[in-house]
């Protein structure tokens, strides 16, 4: 076995208690521990000290610098914040969201149910705009409604100002299911043909007129004879001259016109039947028409007169007195 002759045997120490022996790297240890005892006091000294400090407990943003005190500024002047506040947009013709008329455009009304929508619109299509559906408050109630008049010739109109320029509402002799009278837009020329049976062709255009003129001469020749003791035979002749011009008669013509005799009736086809003016042959007829449903009939300008025996006591006076001449020639023979 080696050993180390360089190397210094190791030194015991007699205790003086207990006569035991400490090895000599004890004192190293309490130096150790001695250090470590200071370091633990200084450490909770300093802990005390801060723990004794005067903490700021308010919660500090995320990543926001804390502000910093700046010097004091003096108030010497007040600030003064100015601003407009704009009018509101008033609501155009035909839109909704209006409660009153003064939510409206200029000239412009609200309109509409108090439990409903309302729009705002022209007074003068207020009607209009109340009747008319979402879709079409912005035509209806901002804007003339287009009016269609009629031509000539059609029916149902009211007035004159429903029918085209030249044209006259008339009411005609038709009438509806409810016996309302029917009227219609007619040539100012021709506004009796279409009273009468209006249709486009009688109530504007030229009606076509056939005049028939027929000549008749008849000759009646009437003999009275007379016998006593001398044979008289006057011999009367007498000639009938009825007036030759007739005309062609529209019948519904002045048909229904009011009348207290017949010469009140313009038309001469007409006589006065029940207070109104009919047509002679069928005078139950309101339309004035014939039998047959026409409503043109041929008739004489004037009523034929005719001369002839007219008091036929004239001839018996004439026979007696030629008797009596007769017998007087007797007597004087």
């Amino acid at each position: 076995m080696n050993v180390d002759q360089n190397k210094e045997p190791a030194k015991y120490l007699k205790s003086k208690q207990d006569g035991s022996m400490s090895f000599g790297k004890r004192s190293n240890l309490k130096a150790i521990a001695m250090l470590l005892g200071l370091l633990i006091f200084i450490g909770g000294a300093v802990s005390v000290f801060l723990i004794s400090q005067k903490q700021d407990t308010s919660p500090i943003a995320p990543n926001v610098p804390q502000s910093k005190p700046a010097a004091y500024i003096e108030k010497t002047q007040t600030c003064t914040l100015e601003f407009t506040v704009a009018t509101p947009d008033k609501i155009s013709c035909g839109l909704s969201g209006c409660v009153a008329d003064t939510d409206c455009g200029t000239n412009l009304v609200c309109v509409g149910p108090a439990d409903g929508s309302k729009y705002c619109a022209k007074p003068a299509y207020e009607d209009a705009c109340l009747t008319a559906t979402a879709s079409e408050k912005a035509e209806k109630c901002c804007t003339a409604p287009e009016v269609t008049l009629l031509s000539c010739g059609e029916k149902d109109c009211k007035t004159s100002t429903d029918c085209k320029t030249g044209f006259a509402c008339i009411s005609t002799s038709k009438t509806d299911a409810a016996g309302k009278v029917i009227k219609y837009c007619a040539d100012n020329k021709y506004l009796d043909a279409c009273v009468a049976n209006p249709s486009t062709k009688n109530c504007c255009e030229a009606p076509v007129t056939v005049t028939v003129t027929t000549t008749i001469v008849p000759t009646a020749t009437v003999t009275a004879t007379v016998t006593a003791t001398k044979t008289v035979a006057p011999t009367t002749t007498v000639t009938v001259a009825p007036t030759n011009s007739v005309t062609t008669v529209i019948t519904t013509v002045g048909c229904n016109d009011t009348c207290n005799a017949n010469a009140d009736c313009s038309n001469i086809s007409h006589i006065c039947y029940n207070g109104q003016c009919r047509l002679d042959v069928n005078p139950s007829d309101a339309q004035c028409k014939l039998p047959n449903g026409e409503t043109i009939i041929v008739r004489p300008v004037k009523v034929n007169t005719q001369s002839g025996p007219a008091d036929w006591m004239n001839y018996v006076k004439a026979g007696l007195g030629t008797l009596g001449v007769g017998a007087l020639l007797l007597l004087l023979l």
